[in-house]
């Protein structure tokens, strides 16, 4: 009878066993099936998830973007624009995945580890006043009968209207958002 109380009871604790245990051994390092973006940091530790962000990082400013104005092509240098990327954050929030506080949440965490990728965004940073000076010298270049705004000038304080002037512009903010 003894038998029937110890088995069910092994078969129990073995599977919360198994999970300290592999807790225990890797509370240092990104748990298991975690990636950002798509790159795999499971298993690592935060400094090399670092360098595999960086390393990303690199990629994605060497890699020029081309964009179309008026039928004519040009290029945008994500240097230029000042591209950079939140590895730090992403590390962080990739150290939390699967530990979501509790012990039934992170033993059910765990368990779906073994099935399930889960994926931690990256934040991605630019300078839009770098955009912006992209975009106006996209638009001289390409434009020919390009949109005025209008404004109000004062030379020796005379105030001089300028109307504005129909024509073509690009539309900003859906350009910066591309």
């Amino acid at each position: 009878r003894i038998i029937f109380t110890i088995v069910p009871m092994a078969i129990f604790l073995l599977p919360i066993a198994i999970y300290l245990a592999d807790v225990g051994a890797t509370s240092d390092e990104i748990a298991r099936n975690v990636t950002v973006v798509g790159l795999p940091v499971g298993g690592l530790a935060p400094q090399d998830a670092t360098l595999v962000l960086e390393a990303h990082q690199s990629e994605l400013r060497q890699s020029s973007g081309m964009f179309t104005v008026a039928d004519r092509p040009f290029d945008l240098n994500p240097l230029t624009i000042g591209l950079t990327v939140a590895t730090d954050r992403a590390v962080d929030d990739a150290m939390l995945a699967r530990r979501d506080g509790n012990i039934l949440s992170n033993f059910t965490s765990w368990l779906q580890s073994f099935g399930s990728i889960l994926d931690v965004p990256l934040t991605i940073s630019f300078s839009e006043d770098a955009i912006d000076k992209a975009l106006d010298t996209w638009e001289v270049a390409a434009i020919d009968n390009l949109a005025f705004e209008g404004a109000v000038t004062i030379v020796d304080g005379v105030v001089t209207p300028e109307y504005p002037a129909a024509g073509e512009a690009i539309d900003r903010a859906p350009s910066i958002a591309a």
